[in-house]
């Protein structure tokens, strides 16, 4: 299951082609979509970059439309979809849960 939980987007543009999943880190031990959504937005972003973020519980939430240009990985945002994962992996390791659900 996919939560989505209303966010809205500025501007976004249509993504024709997908055919590279690209995944990141938040960078920060604990932090909802809704966080980031606001710290794109505050960056003058459409809002989220990434297509989905999935929280240490495993829960997975839509942030932008699958079928919108990402704003994740310079000079790839055009195919690819991006999956965002709460933790800071530079000083944590990914649980269980998130790795199933990143699966």
């Amino acid at each position: 299951m996919i939560v989505d939980v209303g966010l809205k987007f500025r501007n976004l543009r249509p993504r024709e082609i997908t055919d590279t999943i690209v995944l990141h880190h938040a960078e920060h031990s604990n932090c909802t979509v809704e966080d980031i959504h606001k710290w794109h937005l505050d960056q003058g972003w459409a809002g989220i970059g990434y297509h989905y973020f999935i929280r240490k519980n495993g829960i997975i939430y839509r942030g932008r439309p699958e079928d919108a240009i990402g704003a994740h990985c310079f000079m790839h945002n055009m195919h690819t979809i991006g999956i965002c994962c709460e933790g800071d992996f530079t000083k944590e390791i990914m649980t269980e849960k998130q790795f199933r659900s990143l699966c």
